[in-house]
């Protein structure tokens, strides 16, 4: 049976610089008239086109092999606030600012542990994201009221349950 390729792109605001473009790569501006030609060709179905279909369909996994996601546990991650330059660890606090050692970058206190607890809840989702959580993430670095703070002012809710309150 033979077999046509073809490499489409669909994104809009991709651009393929090439001397000559290949048959087979389908630019975005050429996707929809590439669908109708497909819709306007006659086809006979076979016997053994139906049974390669078969074939195809029984062969279909509903399980995604690459979301399978390395497990990891905060207990075991190496905590700090980490230089958004260089993605060093080696961060000094001093004055308000967060200088990385090694790429010389500086940032705001405010603005590297707002960072810190972006890639906090990316990393965990299900974590309840709490002043102590952040203190312990920032490799207990910062203080906690600046952590409160940051928090109080980023966050949309805060659940104040006394000892145990947290942020959404």
């Amino acid at each position: 049976m033979p077999i046509q390729y073809f490499v489409v792109f669909i994104n809009p605001e991709f651009t393929l610089y090439l001397p000559k473009p290949h048959k087979s790569i389908i630019l975005p501006t050429q996707v929809n008239p590439f669908i109708r030609k497909l819709a306007a060709t006659p086809a006979k179905l076979t016997a053994s086109d139906k049974k390669l279909a078969d074939l195809l369909m029984s062969l279909h996994k509903e399980e995604d092999p690459y979301s399978r996601l390395t497990f990891y546990d905060f207990s075991i991650l190496e905590k700090g606030i980490v230089s958004s330059c260089c993605r060093s660890l080696a961060i000094v606090i001093s004055d308000g600012f967060c200088t990385c050692t090694k790429c010389g970058y500086k940032e705001e206190i405010d603005s590297a542990v707002l960072r810190s607890i972006e890639e906090l809840r990316l990393l965990f989702p299900d974590l309840i994201i709490t002043t102590i959580g952040v203190y312990q993430w920032c490799g207990e670095t910062v203080s906690k009221k600046t952590i409160r703070r940051v928090l109080k002012q980023s966050s949309n809710t805060f659940i104040n349950k006394r000892r145990w309150s947290y942020f959404e």
